[in-house]
């Protein structure tokens, strides 16, 4: 129906938000491979709402001399009754020199609307082009991705879907023995709140993030969960 279709979109921008959100954080001034050495390893997770498989996310970095690269893709179909109701692709390419992010852009097709932003540093700030306009972010330093337990800590998220900035606080609760890929495995388990619904995730012994949850106002759970380290 209509209305399933249209509480589908919801869901999936409710999950899109969250992921996009938690995805690109700023830090102070502190250098990217100082924050988080770039894994070997692509980075892979199976996107849940509640059971459903829905989709994907494959977070792949690269380090050449001082520059690193990270690149995000992310891909999610929700379908109704079979029928392919919501199609969402999304993918950025963030470029590091030294301690500085140079560059960074991002390109969305949200069920056939397609956007983008781009980000560049201009002196000490960055220049954020974005369908609201062009913006500045002085002193902005982003870190690479939340898949990074040392760059789990409170600040301004700039949102690689829009290129506006929110401030989320985000909490340490403790040391946790949780589910994962059908073993049992020791992790630290974070917290977060937005717009007033309260968020989790884990990070494995090795500080990379292994799931993420949070709740979507259509009273499911949007999940991220990591499959598997893999070149």
């Amino acid at each position: 129906s209509r209305f399933c279709m249209r509480m589908s979109k919801g869901m999936v921008r409710q999950m899109i938000a969250t992921a996009t959100c938690l995805l690109i954080m700023s830090a102070g001034t502190a250098a990217v491979a100082e924050i988080c050495p770039l894994p070997s390893e692509t980075l892979n997770y199976t996107i849940f709402n509640d059971d459903d498989n829905v989709g994907g996310l494959e977070l792949a970095f690269n380090q050449n001399k001082d520059q690193a690269t990270v690149q995000v893709s992310m891909k999610i179909l929700v379908r109704v009754l079979l029928i392919p109701a919501y199609r969402f692709k999304h993918s950025s390419v963030e470029v590091w020199s030294g301690d500085r992010l140079k560059s960074l852009t991002a390109q969305t097709s949200d069920n056939g609307d397609d956007f983008a932003i781009t980000m560049k540093q201009v002196g000490d700030h960055h220049e954020v082009q974005s369908g609201d306009g062009l913006n500045n972010h002085k002193g902005t330093r982003l870190t690479e991705l939340l898949w990074c337990e040392d760059a789990a800590i409170s600040g301004t998220i700039i949102s690689t879907l829009t290129g506006n900035t929110n401030d989320i606080p985000i909490d340490r609760i403790g040391e946790e023995l949780i589910q994962h890929n059908g073993q049992l495995i020791p992790t630290t388990h974070y917290r977060f709140v937005r717009k007033k619904r309260t968020g989790h995730f884990w990070y494995d012994k090795d500080g990379v993030l292994v799931k993420l949850t949070y709740p979507t106002r259509y009273f499911s759970v949007a999940s991220f969960v990591l499959q598997n380290k893999g070149s």
